[in-house]
């Protein structure tokens, strides 16, 4: 079982509009992503073999945000926009 630490000041405030309130899970997430793979990469790569992609269409400032977690190369990674060529 993975288990990530979110207990820091920007990922536990009240959100100060209602924009943020929207766009904040969508944040959280990808920090938790980014978080996870610098922690355990190499593990997840093994067990995942995969790239996912995730389309956020109430994402950050009510934006449309596309984001992705490489987990079949190298030690894995988070990016955002489209992914390159795997």
């Amino acid at each position: 079982m993975l288990k990530v630490d979110c207990t820091n000041e920007a990922l536990t405030r009240t959100p100060s509009s209602t924009t943020e309130l929207l766009a904040r899970p969508s944040l959280q997430i990808y920090g938790m992503f980014k978080a996870a793979i610098a922690a355990q990469g190499p593990k997840l790569v093994e067990k995942v073999k995969g790239v996912i992609v995730y389309v956020i269409t109430a994402g950050p400032n009510n934006k449309k945000w596309t984001f992705y977690t490489d987990l079949k190369n190298g030690e894995g990674k988070v990016g955002q926009g489209r992914v390159k060529k795997v």
